[in-house]
């Protein structure tokens, strides 16, 4: 019964095959550009996403690349840069600067050492 009911669906598959609208549009091979890449990866995602904008024509793509750029999540040639979440920079900055506050008083009004006031 399964074999039956497959054998119609590619039956109906094989007949919209030819008679597509698209049939002989695009054959490959096709210029690199357009071309999908097998796996994506970060440069990949990236270089798909200026692919996709160029394609279609679509803005949003051109704006999530400009986004990536300028929180410098990626660089000039598409690797994803070291990123932090801003609120977690902010965390870790104030804490270094605080480390930094007590290690000068503990130097300065108790006179410790450098190596006894690092933490």
């Amino acid at each position: 019964m399964a074999e039956k009911y497959f054998a119609e669906l590619e039956g109906l598959w094989r007949q919209n095959k030819k008679t597509s609208p698209m049939r002989g549009y695009l054959k490959p091979p096709y210029p690199s550009w357009l071309r999908r890449p097998k796996s994506l990866r970060g440069p990949d995602l990236v270089r798909e996403l200026l692919r996709l904008g160029a394609v279609t024509g679509d803005r949003r793509f051109k704006d999530v690349l400009a986004a990536l750029g300028e929180h410098h999540i990626v660089d000039a040639n598409f690797n994803f840069l070291p990123w932090e979440m801003p609120f977690l920079a902010r965390e870790r900055a104030d804490f270094e600067r605080e480390t930094c506050e007590t290690v000068h008083v503990l130097k300065t009004r108790h006179g410790a050492s450098l190596r006894n006031a690092w933490p």
